[in-house]
């Protein structure tokens, strides 16, 4: 349910709010979503085309040089799994799973795959974010990554936060706490 040109804002305002601006570039990748609830189903099937060339985009911004930090966002988040299941390049800096809306036993498993392709990972969890919940029952009730309703996702390596607390208050943009609450920002920003 994100535009390319609402990421691009949303990529534009965590630059400034987390203060990279003085730090290096902030770039997006955007992969082909509807942007739309209803193209849901069409956006799953989108996000696992686009994982290769994202893939491809890492490596190419990686081979520049430089500390390279990575944030994905809900479905986004599938592609960058499996980019880091293939990723072959020197570490990357900081990943942040952000409100992932990724099975979560997949991810488990591909975890132990990409363990040491980053220097630090960070889940961002919520029991309140909806659309996640929506998502758990659209797969059949099975956990999702994002949603610690069945338990907290713990994997070694990982620094795993529940942010339940933070966004309790916000009606309507709980699947995006993680850009919304000062508290989560400076979490980041740390």
């Amino acid at each position: 349910n994100v535009t390319f040109t609402d990421a691009a804002r949303r990529a534009a305002q965590l630059s400034k709010d987390l203060k990279w601006f003085s730090r290096g570039r902030t770039m997006m990748y955007s992969w082909p979503s509807t942007g739309t609830p209803e193209g849901y189903t069409v956006d799953e099937d989108n996000v696992e085309w686009a994982a290769t060339h994202f893939l491809g985009f890492l490596r190419l911004v990686v081979a520049q040089g430089g500390a390279v930090h990575v944030i994905a966002h809900s479905m986004g988040n599938r592609a960058l799994v499996r980019a880091l299941e293939r990723f072959d390049m020197a570490p990357l800096g900081q990943v942040v799973f952000a409100a992932p809306d990724v099975d979560a036993g997949i991810f488990v498993q591909i975890a132990a795959v990409f363990r040491g392709r980053a220097q630090r990972y960070t889940l961002y969890s919520s029991s309140n974010d909806i659309a996640l919940k929506l998502s758990k029952a659209l797969h059949g009730g099975y956990p999702r990554l994002g949603d610690p309703g069945d338990g907290l996702v713990i994997v070694e390596g990982m620094d795993t936060i529940d942010a339940s607390n933070a966004d309790a208050s916000l009606i309507g943009l709980k699947h995006s706490y993680f850009a919304n609450q000062r508290s989560i920002l400076n979490d980041l920003r740390s």
